[in-house]
């Protein structure tokens, strides 16, 4: 993933974590005992 696309993808995530969107899709996802899948890590730095 190249660095724009990555920066576009983290403004969206945090979009959707500000308001909520992201629980509304996949808040279910916390329920579930286990996830089997591909996962990647984005760590905030203040």
């Amino acid at each position: 993933m190249d660095d724009d696309a990555e920066a576009r993808a983290v403004d969206r995530l945090r979009r959707d974590l500000d308001s909520d969107a992201w629980d509304d899709r996949f808040g279910r996802l916390r329920e579930q005992p286990e996830f089997v899948g591909s996962l990647r890590l984005v760590a905030g730095h203040p």
